[in-house]
C-alpha cells in the first residue's frame, strides 16, 4: 500500500471530516490525528496490527467500491466488511487506556486486474496532538499542501 497524511485543516472536507470525527469520539478535534489517505492495488494489503492504546478510536473511511477482496478484517471478531463508497466503520481501540486486542485487524487486498482500494485512517489520539511543521519528522504530504501548519499546543 501507499499513503499520504494530509494536513489539519487542509481544506473544507478534510476540516468537516476532522469535526466528524471528533463528535463521534466525544473530544476536542486537536484530539484527532493527521488523516492518511491509502491506496491498495491488487493484491497489496496491510498485515494484522493494533492501532494502539494510546488511540482509543479509529474511524476508516472508504473512498471507492471494490468488486473483489479488500475487506477490513478483524480475525479475534470474526468480521470482515466489505468496502463501500462512502462507508465508514469506528471502532474502540481501547478502555482505560487499555488495548482491547479484539481490535487487531488487516487490511485484505483487493483482487481482480486494475482493482484498486482507496480509505482514509481517521485516529484518534488519548492526548491533543501537537502539528508538526518540520517535513523530517511529520514524513510526506500530499502535493501543494496548505503554506502554513497550524500548531495546537498540548494542554497541561
Amino acid at each position: 500500500s501507499s499513503s499520504a497524511r494530509m494536513l489539519m485543516g487542509q481544506d473544507a472536507f478534510i476540516k468537516k471530516l476532522e469535526r466528524r470525527v471528533a463528535a463521534v469520539a466525544h473530544l476536542p478535534v486537536s484530539h484527532v490525528e493527521q488523516l492518511t489517505v491509502v491506496r491498495y492495488r491488487a493484491g497489496e494489503f496491510f498485515k494484522i496490527h493494533h492501532d494502539g492504546y494510546f488511540r482509543p478510536m479509529t474511524c476508516l473511511v472508504y473512498l471507492n467500491d471494490v468488486a473483489e477482496g479488500g475487506e477490513t478484517e478483524f480475525p479475534e471478531l470474526e468480521i470482515q466488511i466489505k468496502p463501500k463508497k462512502g462507508m465508514a466503520i469506528v471502532w474502540r481501540n481501547a478502555t482505560d487506556s487499555k488495548a482491547d486486542m479484539r481490535t487487531v485487524h488487516q487490511g485484505l487486498p483487493p483482487s481482480g486486474e486494475g482493482s484498486e482500494k482507496y480509505v482514509i485512517n481517521c485516529f484518534v489520539n488519548e492526548e491533543p496532538i501537537q502539528w508538526v511543521s518540520d517535513e523530517r519528522i511529520r514524513g510526506p504530504l500530499c502535493e501543494n499542501p496548505p503554506p502554513e501548519v497550524r500548531i495546537v499546543e498540548k494542554k497541561k
